[in-house]
């Protein structure tokens, strides 16, 4: 399931959007077998399968395991627009003792896309009526994106219905866009004229994050009521590096423009840069 909370990320997580948080609480294995499948079929070529399979690996059921895997392609209803995506999480529980429980869970998805921003309107804000399907950026243009996610933890059950709980993450993010391109200027509605599309030979990034997470959860009695009590502890380490080629403009006439004849950019000016991110919080 997604568990999203809206508002400054900052309230709750350390550095974070402005926008809020977006809390991914993945799949378990089950205490029995259960299998399922999914097909979509959708306008724009969208085609969809999901293959979810759960089973305990043992008879007495104390060891559990859950894969799922997922294929999506899909092309757009903007010209050259398109999305594949390929899949694959896999997932193993233990029960160690009666009260005690590990898992560990390994995570791959890939993408590649063409994305685009929609058309231009006219310098006063006017819209020109251009066909919304137009696509204005390079046929060429592709967007990679790679993600892995390797997470293991343990859950200890404590007398008194107290529970204590610890995780740590490894996750890997790659990213390469290539030919990537956007407008800028001033667009004449008569004409078509006035605006460059910035074009870049490509960027390619990489951010690695490590986190931990723990936390004891229980009851307490005060002035003769109960209440719930839960005092933790987490840790993040981000680093995000990047390195791409600088945009390069190319005029074009919006009337006239065709995606599959606009020149390869030429190399722009090189930049690179790198963050580093660490937090460490207590909370209660």
């Amino acid at each position: 399931r997604i568990e999203i909370l809206q508002g400054p990320a900052g309230l709750l997580s350390g550095a974070g959007d402005p926008g809020g948080v977006v809390n991914l609480v993945r799949k378990r294995p089950t205490a029995g077998f259960q299998g399922q499948a999914e097909l979509q079929l959708g306008s724009w070529q969208q085609r969809r399968a999901v293959v979810d399979v759960s089973s305990p690996l043992v008879e007495s059921g104390r060891l559990r395991a859950r894969v799922v895997g997922l294929v999506d392609n899909a092309d757009s209803a903007v010209d050259y627009g398109l999305r594949y995506r390929r899949g694959l999480y896999g997932v193993v529980e233990a029960d160690l003792t009666a009260t005690t429980t590990v898992h560990a869970s390994y995570l791959y998805q890939r993408d590649r896309q063409r994305v685009h921003l929609g058309v231009p309107f006219a310098a006063d804000g006017s819209d020109i009526g251009l066909d919304p399907s137009s696509y204005f950026g390079s046929a060429k243009g592709m967007l990679y994106k790679g993600l892995t996610v390797q997470t293991a933890g343990i859950e200890q059950r404590l007398p008194g219905d107290w529970r204590l709980t610890a995780s740590v993450s490894h996750g890997v993010t790659r990213l390469r866009d290539y030919h990537s391109s956007w407008l800028y200027g001033d667009l004449d509605r008569v004409t078509g004229d006035g605006l460059a599309l910035y074009q870049s030979l490509g960027l390619m990034r990489e951010a690695r994050f490590d986190a931990i997470d723990a936390s004891v959860t229980g009851p307490v009695t005060a002035f003769g009521r109960r209440h719930d009590l839960v005092v933790g502890l987490n840790g993040t380490r981000m680093r995000d590096a990047h390195q791409g080629a600088g945009y390069v403009p190319t005029d074009i006439n919006v009337y006239g423009f065709d995606p599959t004849t606009l020149p390869d950019p030429v190399p722009g000016q090189a930049y690179s840069g790198n963050a580093r991110t660490r937090q460490h919080g207590l909370f209660g």
